[in-house]
């Protein structure tokens, strides 16, 4: 059985660090469309996962998806999962 703790703070996730079992996941409320390799190794200071809106994983042009962005592939290489 496992034990997610998401929050939007950094401190919050850090705080359950000393427990292993518990899953920390960083939540992202604002629409992102990419993650830099310096950010993305801060947030696995803290953080299991990553959990953002649907979107920042997709291009959208009015009212039409035109294609996804490389989040998804940025964050899985950096070894962390994202909701």
């Amino acid at each position: 059985q496992q034990v997610f703790i998401q929050s939007d703070d950094s401190s919050v996730l850090s705080v359950f660090k000393k427990f292993p079992k518990f899953r920390r996941v960083l939540v992202i409320d604002p629409v992102i469309s990419g993650a830099s390799k310096p950010s993305i190794g801060e947030i696995k200071g803290f953080a299991d996962a990553v959990m953002v809106s649907r979107g920042s994983l997709v291009r959208v042009n009015g009212f039409f998806l035109t294609g996804f962005n490389d989040l998804v592939t940025e964050i899985h290489d950096a070894n962390l999962s994202l909701h």
